[in-house]
């Protein structure tokens, strides 16, 4: 790669690589200090249906083809690994070898990985100011690395085990970024190191796509100063990774079936999206700065005109940060180069979620995961340029040296306090309302606690305020039935699902819950009908085919039970009851081979069934089991 000639400068280049290690320790030391209380969290939210139930992850052996699968909207997929994700589904594999289902190990595993990625960091700005022959590369860096790790707004992803895919792609995207400036700084044989990386970074999360970006930015402006004839010169270089993104892209859209959020799905229209974006922006910023309000969920409102006051002004500010990073690329100088640098960084990593792709939420704290470095970095290296350039006073650079001290021992202070919240899910939900009392998906999460822990009126309760807040919010309408149908309140519970198809005539979870209760009320032809539609929109549903043999053996139709029986265990071989089921009818039948063969699957399957080993035993041995 061809870089611009480093020039002698007046200013000192500090040599101080002997306190990397101080450093790095004190960056480990404090930041897994101030996690150690969120080692102790459950699972919440989605690790429930990610990790919990998730069958894609309990077997090392066989995982690879279920970590890359072409997805189908129309399939109940959500307890399944998103295949979008390998590498983050990967992990959760590796980690249930080992630790099944205790979450120590999953937490212990991301905390460490944070930890590692702040010092990732530090090599990274250590290495960009030395780039610009700065005269403090180490202590800027430091500052930097030690608050992205024990920041509170990042507590979400390093406590949230679910969140572990911004982890792992903010660590392989920074590598990639080292082995880069490696590259243009001695062999280029770093480059391939630095590709690997970007595809590692790419399978963890798709927001690495602003990663080609960054390789340009950098080597325009810390590699080659600007000079627009030695990028033009890298061009080829840069092509690669502009090559592997549209490959990704592509392997995206013809392969796993879509480019945006598999499993996301809009809440508003993509202008309105578009426009409260800029608001949003201003939040994440002043959550940064000020980490006050920060929260597991935000129910930050849809603006849907641009001359609204809080968008119009919103883009008025950001249009004003694009105006001076123009004066900055103008002056060219280590303050501007830090500032274009900074700048971009933040908005450009935030572009995939905060522009024109709507998905499931309008705010998320882990989208400045790793986009906030900027701002951080930003601030101090600002503090940093005034404490040598504008303050000559001793006490006032004290005074500086005391602020961050203070800062950030506030920021751990508040980060230690929201993992105390990550240990008790009903604390984190009431927290949440308690910031927006009209969160409604807050509302549903603290229901579905109650739910689970068979506190039904309050469960219900908490349902009633989700609906009143947001009546097409399915989630609320679906668990209020479940409420029900435990409660054998079957007319409430049908009532609730035919609301649910009206809102989603396609939803067949709902058509097949509805077949199940007029199975029980013995209304046989209608459960019939409603598991043919459900089985018409997924006929892939296993569970729809089960109940439907059920009913036919119910009724002494043998023959359609043993055809329902024999699609669901095609459909589902690696269910041990759909084969034990299917065992059971083939035995009425007196096929008995037929039905051996399925009592040893089930048993294959499930080994610690002891009926299934009895019942087959006993039929080996000719005993009327």
């Amino acid at each position: 790669m061809k870089t611009k000639p480093k020039q002698p400068t007046n200013n000192t280049i500090d040599t101080t690589a002997k306190y990397n290690w101080l450093f790095i320790t004190i960056i480990f030391i404090v930041t897994f200090t101030v996690y150690f209380n969120s080692l102790k969290a459950p699972f919440i939210l989605d690790d429930y249906s990610k990790i919990e139930k998730n069958m894609d992850i309990r077997d090392l052996n066989n995982v690879w083809h279920k970590l890359i699968y072409p997805y189908d909207k129309t399939q109940n997929n959500w307890a399944r690994n998103d295949p979008s994700r390998p590498l983050t589904y990967l992990s959760f594999a590796i980690n249930y070898h080992f630790n099944q289902l205790n979450p120590f190990g999953y937490h212990l595993t991301s905390v460490v990985l944070h930890i590692l990625n702040a010092i990732l960091l530090f090599f990274l700005l250590k290495k960009l100011l030395k780039l610009i022959r700065y005269k403090d590369s180490v202590n800027i860096p430091f500052f930097v690395s030690l608050i992205f790790a024990i920041h509170p707004i990042n507590a979400v992803v390093a406590s949230y085990v679910f969140n572990r895919s911004d982890i792992l792609c903010t660590l392989f995207f920074i590598s990639s970024l080292l082995f880069f400036i490696k590259a243009g700084e001695t062999n280029a044989k770093y480059l391939i190191l630095s590709l690997l990386c970007f595809v590692l970074s790419l399978s963890a999360k798709q927001s690495a796509v602003t990663l080609p970006v960054f390789i340009l930015i950098i080597d325009y402006i810390f590699l080659n100063n600007f000079d627009n004839k030695l990028l033009f010169k890298n061009k080829y270089y840069h092509f690669s990774y502009w090559l592997v993104l549209f490959l990704y892209l592509a392997f995206r859209y013809f392969y796993l079936g879509g480019i945006g959020d598999l499993e996301g799905s809009p809440t508003t229209s993509r202008y309105s999206y578009f426009i409260t974006q800029p608001f949003i922006l201003l939040k994440y910023l002043k959550l940064l700065v000020l980490p006050i309000g920060v929260s597991f969920e935000h129910g930050a409102d849809n603006y849907y005109s641009i001359l609204e006051p809080k968008v119009l002004i919103s883009v008025v500010i950001i249009l004003i940060i694009v105006i001076l990073i123009c004066f900055a690329y103008r002056n060219k100088n280590n303050l501007s180069k830090m500032y274009i640098f900074c700048m971009s960084w933040f908005f450009i990593h935030l572009s995939p979620t905060s522009s024109f792709f709507p998905t499931t939420a309008v705010m998320t704290e882990n989208r400045i995961y790793l986009s906030g470095v900027g701002i951080i970095l930003l601030l101090i290296f600002t503090l940093h340029y005034l404490k040598i350039n504008l303050i000559s006073i001793k006490i006032q650079k004290v005074t500086i040296l005391a602020f961050l001290i203070l800062f950030i021992s506030f920021l751990c202070a508040n980060t230690m306090k929201r993992n105390e919240l990550m240990q008790n899910p009903y604390l984190l939900w009431k927290d949440v309302i308690t910031k927006y009392p009209d969160h409604f998906r807050a509302h549903n999460n603290l229901a579905l606690l109650y739910q689970d822990n068979n506190e039904y009126s309050k469960a219900i309760k908490e349902y009633n305020i989700a609906l009143a807040l947001n009546p097409k919010y399915t989630p609320s309408i679906n668990n209020l039935a479940c409420i029900y149908y435990v409660q054998q309140d079957y007319d409430k519970a049908a009532d609730e699902y035919k609301k649910i198809l009206k809102l989603e005539p396609n939803n067949f979870a709902a058509l097949n819950n509805l077949g199940n209760i007029y199975s029980i009320k013995k209304e046989h032809t209608t459960a019939i009908l409603y598991y043919e539609k459900t089985l018409t929109i997924n006929p892939t549903l296993a569970e729809a085919y089960n109940n439907m043999a059920i009913l036919y053996e119910e009724q002494n139709k043998h023959s359609k039970a043993k055809e329902s029986y024999k699609k669901a265990v095609n459909v589902d071989p690696n269910n041990a009851m759909l084969h034990y089921n299917y065992g059971l009818l083939l035995h009425k039948l007196n096929l008995k081979n037929e039905a051996i063969k399925e009592f040893e699957i089930a048993l294959i399957l499930d080994p610690k069934q002891q009926n299934i080993k009895s019942f087959l035993n006993d039929l080996k041995n000719n005993t009327n089991p």
